[in-house]
């Protein structure tokens, strides 16, 4: 074990050179005009929720983690030189936790490529995270860089705030930091090609502990490949549902109307409903529905007014430990929606 601690220690001192003989301040300087700083709203008390983003084509789409508040309004995009512009969802993959944001104008823009099809980031590659963690980078700020390795690639139960990640894949666990801001960032090998996107900072309160990891680039390939065009993912700009009374669930939350929002546990199912039908229960918690995140009560109404009565869609939720999914079939109001 000593052994294995001292080598480590002495490839982070003395990181690898790169195929060509580049070093790693040539790898950071070759992939830094591709990085860039999302602003989405909907972050505390005004101030934008911040992300970041790899430009991966020359017609400047960017890759990111993706994340509701994408549907909530504007999203803008800082560039290297300190410029921000705005910026629209081309494509969306949630159930990879991965969007592609168009950035304005002709190009071309710098960008970065991806290894050739086929390849797989394996344990024991060395990487480079490059990102804008919050209060370490920010906007007209070079981004951050960590030297790291890729310790395993393998699926995880995660756990994001106060419930279970459901990210149903194998991810990259490396050794570098995670902190809020990071996401969306890029991992690079030391060809400067990206291998990996960075996840959100994520907590397994049952060991108290963080958890950093990557999701590979075999799994986002084929989406940054399709570059937003129909069929890579559900439409950018869906079409907005007529306001009145929400689709009715069968589903009464936990929600006492903190100042916060709590998460979307459930209280009560009612019978013979739609909830009832598909085996929902009381204490169950609510954590996706068709295709979008529901982390509060908050965002659980909100996604219900999306739906449209008689089409099914997928819920997830989870029942002790394990988790599970459903379809249900809203329908119509009856008049207090839920």
């Amino acid at each position: 074990m000593k052994t294995l601690l001292a080598a480590a220690f002495l490839l982070l001192q003395h990181p690898p050179p790169a195929p060509d003989g580049s070093s790693l301040f040539d790898v950071y300087a070759r992939v830094r005009p591709a990085l860039v700083q999302v602003l989405a709203p909907g972050g505390f008390r005004g101030i934008p929720s911040r992300g970041s983003g790899v430009i991966v084509s020359p017609s400047g789409l960017v890759l990111t983690f993706y994340t509701a508040m994408f549907e909530e309004g504007r999203i803008m995009v800082a560039l290297p030189d300190g410029r921000e512009v705005p910026a629209r969802v081309a494509a969306r993959a949630p159930r990879l936790g991965a969007a592609l944001l168009q950035l304005p104008g002709k190009g071309p823009f710098p960008f970065v490529k991806l290894p050739p099809p086929g390849w797989k980031p394996a344990p024991g590659l060395p990487v480079l995270q490059v990102s804008y963690p919050f209060k370490i980078s920010g906007p007209g700020d070079p981004p951050s860089a960590f030297f790291g390795l890729v310790k395993a690639r393998l699926r995880l139960d995660l756990r994001l705030r106060l419930r279970n990640f459901p990210l149903q894949c194998q991810v990259l666990l490396t050794g570098t930091p995670a902190n809020p801001g990071a996401q969306g960032g890029g991992l690079f090998d030391l060809e400067g090609r990206l291998v990996g996107m960075v996840g959100r900072a994520v907590e397994d309160r049952e060991t108290n502990t963080y958890v950093s990891y990557a999701l590979p680039v075999d799994l986002f390939r084929e989406f940054v490949a399709g570059g937003g065009k129909p069929g890579t993912s559900t439409p950018p700009n869906p079409p907005a549902r007529t306001q009145g009374p929400p689709p009715f669930l069968g589903i009464k939350l936990l929600d006492f109307g903190y100042h916060s929002s709590p998460p979307a546990y459930v209280d009560r199912v009612v019978p013979g409903s739609p909830a009832a039908k598909a085996g929902l229960r009381p204490d169950d918690l609510v954590l996706e529905i068709d295709g979008k995140p529901v982390r509060t009560c908050a965002e659980f109404k909100k996604v219900l007014k999306s739906l449209v009565p008689g089409k099914p869609v997928l819920l997830i939720f989870k029942r002790k430990r394990s988790v599970r999914k459903v379809r249900i079939t809203p329908e119509p109001s009856k008049g207090g929606g839920k």
